[in-house]
């Protein structure tokens, strides 16, 4: 059975999932036409760390759009993006295209979400406790909280900084994310003594401080244990800092979520919040 190909913008941009034997069954048949098949790595780019599985992040998906975009306006033909059968990379090269879709074609998150669900094997994305009783997330999900960045320009495209993203976002810079104009998540302080897991990339408070001051960060806010490192280190610097504790690879409780935003409202600077 010849592998299908579906058409998101006619007559330049389509989609097909295959294995190796079928793409050359593919590039026979279109032999000679317009038509040019391309593969990246980038739907692949997901870094699993423990059992979970998760989208790729926004700075993937804004290399995705802006080269597809470009070669969709600039070269003629159609152009066909071929990612591999395993549910994973069907789930999230779905995602690239529909965010795709979303950003630069007009299409409401329901209707890309229904687009590749009808026709690929879309697995929901997961924590890495793995429970089923933990909320699981779906491509729609993700397309509408992209839908929403976008409306309040959290994100755009003209204005997003690539560079400084993937910088912060390296673990040996603390593994910091700014995931509205107000609120920065980031890995864990450690003290020097506390124990860590083998290979792990951790830093002390010290280390944080003049990073998180130049990103105007004025609260930090911990949901872990309190003896991972001296709360102190921060308020000396000038740094609120406050303790929201519930337990790891669970969902925190309505109050906790009702003291985060209250303390976020009151800041007078951006919030930082962190767990183990």
């Amino acid at each position: 059975m010849e592998p299908k190909v579906f058409f998101l913008v006619p007559g330049k941009l389509a989609c097909a999932c295959v294995d190796a034997a079928e793409v050359d069954v593919l590039t026979r048949r279109v032999d000679g036409s317009n038509v040019r098949f391309v593969s990246s790595g980038l739907h692949k780019s997901y870094r699993q760390r423990t059992k979970e599985f998760g989208p790729v992040d926004i700075s993937i998906i804004h290399r995705f759009c802006n080269a597809f975009v470009h070669r969709i306006r600039t070269q003629p033909g159609a152009l066909v993006y071929l990612f591999e059968k395993d549910p994973k990379s069907q789930t999230n090269a779905s995602l690239l295209l529909s965010s795709l879709m979303v950003l630069y074609f007009g299409w409401s998150p329901k209707k890309a979400a229904t687009f590749f669900k009808d026709r690929f094997q879309l697995n929901p994305y997961t924590d890495a406790f793995g429970s089923k009783e933990q909320c699981e997330l779906t491509v729609e999900d993700c397309l509408v909280g992209l839908q929403h960045a976008s409306d309040l320009e959290w994100y755009s495209p003209s204005n997003f900084d690539l560079q400084i993203y993937r910088s912060l976002s390296d673990p040996w810079m603390g593994d910091i994310t700014q995931i509205c104009p107000k609120i920065f998540v980031f890995k864990g302080p450690l003290s020097p003594l506390y124990p860590r897991d083998k290979h792990e990339v951790a830093h002390p408070p010290s280390s944080y401080i003049p990073l998180l001051q130049s990103l105007g960060v004025t609260t930090v806010i911990r949901f872990n244990d309190q003896d991972t490192y001296d709360r102190r280190e921060f308020v000396e610097a000038g740094i609120s800092h406050h303790d929201l504790f519930f337990e790891d690879c669970t969902a925190p409780s309505d109050d906790v979520l009702a003291r985060l935003l209250s303390i976020a409202d009151g800041s007078r600077g951006a919030v930082a919040l962190h767990c183990r």
